[in-house]
């Protein structure tokens, strides 16, 4: 059975919203998110509350764990930016940047977080 298609006249209204839609970026991280990140590793911290202390932003994640061997690790991300930065503190103190891949980022994949180091996908 099929049906004929008919159409209906729509009015528009007669004037323009007063203010048009502005686009806005998604949050992101802060350009120091790396030094903000490492001095709080550096100065020993490695709680949750630590890290969200100088990243109050509620859009941004925060992970922190420690790694079997010992190390810290934090992890600070802006998901619907799909930027993240990931840092170590080694049990000598010295604190070091993660390298991972950036498609675990992606919609559905892993995300920011601290298993990026601690058990990276393949």
């Amino acid at each position: 059975m099929t049906r004929e298609a008919s159409s209906e006249r729509i009015d528009c209204p007669a004037t323009a919203p007063a203010e048009p839609p502005v686009a806005t970026r998604p949050p992101q991280l802060p350009a120091d998110a790396e030094d903000r990140l490492r001095a709080v590793l550096s100065a020993g911290e490695v709680s949750v509350d630590a890290v969200r202390a100088v990243f109050p932003d509620p859009s941004l994640t925060v992970e922190t764990t420690v790694a079997d061997a010992g190390e810290a690790v934090a992890a600070v991300g802006a998901p619907a930016a799909r930027d993240c930065v990931i840092l170590v503190r080694r049990v000598d103190g010295t604190v070091d940047s993660v390298d991972f891949r950036r498609i675990s980022l992606e919609p559905g994949e892993a995300g920011c977080s601290t298993s990026l180091y601690t058990n990276p996908p393949f």
